[in-house]
């Protein structure tokens, strides 16, 4: 006697249900993993990506961005405003101003980045054309006693250094607008502006002194010079006589 197995029986056995527990070939454990526990992640031991991103990246991937051109009409107006307003002053205004105004509008118009150098050159270019038209008005201003300053220069002078008052005319460029001029100057006040250009005359004044006697001295020395007496030069051809006999 011999056991019929179902094979026998039935035919060959169609899946693990034919099998006692665990001798299917192939086959593991019921946790269906081939004999191995499934990752408690069940991403192949590698955490599941977080949902809705690729890659830590949102939205499939990071966002590539073309490099972001320089302004160069902004930055030149920043660097032409500046310029003139720190280095020079805001002396060159009537020039650089327009300049930087211009540069600074194209940079703006542009779609590039560096728009807030074109507002610091528009900015600056604003107070560089306040202080320059304080420059015009003051010279305005003092024009007229410039020219009254040079006419009677001399008689002003030793008026100056004899009692050290100004005509009364000057006592105007004390005040207002000629006060804060003398500041930007470097200088505290009129009177103080004037007294080292005061300085800077009379030292001017000594020096054309000393050229002016240095030059009569030696045109009367050559006058001198020229007019020594040259000794006679006598003619003594006649006083011997050879007398041929």
């Amino acid at each position: 006697m011999y056991e019929i197995n179902r094979y026998d029986q039935e035919g060959p056995a169609q899946g693990p249900q034919d099998y006692p527990q665990g001798n299917y070939p192939g086959s593991g454990p019921q946790n269906g993993w081939g004999g191995y526990p499934p990752p408690n992640n069940g991403w192949g031991n590698y955490p599941p990506p977080p949902q809705g991103n690729w890659g830590g990246y949102p939205n499939g991937g990071p966002v590539r961005t073309a490099p972001t051109k320089t302004n160069g009409h902004a930055v030149a107006a920043f660097c032409v405003a500046v310029a003139n307003l720190v280095v020079f002053s805001s002396l060159l205004s009537f020039i650089t101003v327009p300049v930087a105004v211009i540069l600074a509008i194209i940079g703006l118009k542009k779609k590039l980045g560096g728009k807030v150098f074109a507002w610091i050159a528009i900015a600056a270019s604003a107070v560089s054309a306040f202080i320059f038209a304080l420059y015009v008005s003051v010279f305005v201003g003092l024009w007229p006693e410039v020219k009254y300053f040079a006419d009677n220069s001399t008689a002003i002078m030793e008026e100056y250094d004899r009692t050290g008052r100004l005509p009364e005319r000057f006592d105007k460029l004390e005040k207002g607008q000629y006060a804060v001029f003398w500041k930007m100057l470097g200088f505290s006040d009129f009177d103080e502006f004037f007294e080292t250009f005061a300085e800077v005359y009379n030292r001017n004044e000594e020096s054309n002194k000393y050229y002016n006697d240095s030059e009569e001295h030696s045109d009367s020395s050559e006058s001198s010079e020229e007019t020594t007496t040259v000794p006679y030069d006598y003619d003594h051809s006649g006083e011997d006589l050879v007398i041929l006999g």
